[in-house]
């Protein structure tokens, strides 16, 4: 891990058993002004389960913005830098979602 870090978060979606979605803000400005609005997200988070054969499908989506982040910043730094920016950023987004999902199924098997 790099550092430490929190976030704020609002639930936006919610079907039980089927989707679960939520929006990261920045209430605090770290990222420039202050933005508490969960319609202007630095990010939004969603899983969604899915029935199939005998088990269940989860997938896990993320969609960057459109609020301003960490990643905003870098690429203002740097905009000759922003194609390996965004392609560092989407590997680790994938490498940390697959962890994720890889440690839901091993616990929802452990139950079975």
């Amino acid at each position: 891990m790099v550092g430490e870090w929190w976030t704020v978060s609002h639930v936006v979606q919610l079907e039980e058993q089927r989707v679960f979605g939520w929006a990261v803000v920045d209430p605090d400005g770290r990222y420039g002004d202050p933005v508490p609005d969960p319609a202007k997200p630095l990010a939004t988070w969603r899983f969604e389960l899915e029935p199939e054969g005998t088990g269940t499908r989860l997938r896990q989506f993320v969609r960057m913005g459109p609020g301003r982040s960490k990643v905003s910043l870098a690429i203002e730094r740097t905009p000759e830098r922003e194609e390996k920016i965004m392609a560092f950023r989407l590997a680790e987004l994938r490498t940390n979602m697959e962890a994720t999902l890889h440690g839901i199924k091993a616990l929802a098997e452990e139950t079975d």
